[in-house]
């Protein structure tokens, strides 16, 4: 569970009070951004770990990276050197290790008027460089912003939060997923620096179900804690081979009742 914090901008003295309600949702948020981030740190990582001579290593990260459809959708093909997918990989672990540490969050208080701050009639939140995020009420209106979305919300704020802008076309900044698109075809390695390309790309990794069972071995994954060493969970191989299974409702203890033990691995505690 990420640790975050959360206060809420003054407004005079009629101030709201953080409800229960916006704490959980921004602790989902929170903990499903870890989640997508995390996996999509693992791929570029899983891309960059070759073997052999430099020209043949760079040879090998080349193929790699084309193998993966995500990373070509949310940051092109060109200028495909070590070095280039090192620094998307940077980008993406030092948004992990924020999220690793204390996350900090502000509210505010009103979405137009004198005292809505930077949120304005299209914003959801706002953040700035070392700075804590601001949340508008939008965030929290089921009506536009679901949990997934919310999710993306925190991983595009952090990017701002560990500094990186957003990239601009013909003065317009890239938001929305086919600017973004249209950006990793058009200039790739202002793609790979882009929030919104980043937390698309993480985006692709968002899973609304939590846990999944193989078949073969009888055990049960948190997919949210999933664990990709040598001879742990391998979710990818079980999906590939036909072994993967959901449970109604999504939850451990139905996975229990149909005979399932957790992983070692993800859950721990396991019977066997």
């Amino acid at each position: 569970m990420v640790n975050v914090s959360i206060d809420a901008r003054r407004n005079r003295n009629d101030e709201s009070p953080i409800t229960q309600e916006q704490r959980d949702k921004i602790q989902k948020a929170s903990n499903k951004a870890y989640v997508i981030v995390r996996k999509g740190y693992n791929v570029l990582d899983k891309i960059l770990d070759q073997s052999g001579t430099l020209s043949e290593r760079e040879r090998k990260i080349r193929e790699a990276w084309m193998n993966v459809t995500e990373v070509k959708r949310w940051f092109g093909t060109d200028y495909l050197s070590p070095y280039q997918i090192n620094q998307i990989n940077n980008r993406l672990g030092r948004l992990k290790n924020n999220l690793e540490g204390t996350v900090r969050f502000r509210i505010i208080q009103h979405q137009t008027g004198d005292r809505s701050w930077l949120c304005n009639a299209d914003s959801v939140a706002y953040c700035s460089g070392g700075s804590s995020i601001k949340l508008c009420p939008s965030f929290f209106y089921d009506k536009i912003t679901n949990e997934r979305g919310r999710a993306i919300t925190v991983v595009h704020e952090l990017c701002h939060h560990v500094g990186l802008i957003d990239r601009r076309v013909e003065g317009n900044k890239v938001y929305g997923r086919d600017p973004a698109k249209e950006l990793a075809i058009n200039d790739p390695r202002e793609a790979r620096k882009n929030p919104s390309n980043l937390a698309y790309f993480c985006d692709e990794y968002y899973k609304v179900q939590v846990f999944m069972g193989n078949t073969n071995t009888k055990e049960v994954h948190d997919l949210d804690n999933e664990k990709t060493g040598r001879n742990q969970c391998q979710i990818d191989e079980i999906i590939a081979a036909g072994h993967a299974k959901t449970f109604n409702p999504d939850t451990l203890e139905q996975a229990h009742k149909e005979g399932y033990d957790n992983c070692a691995h993800c859950i721990g505690q396991s019977e066997k």
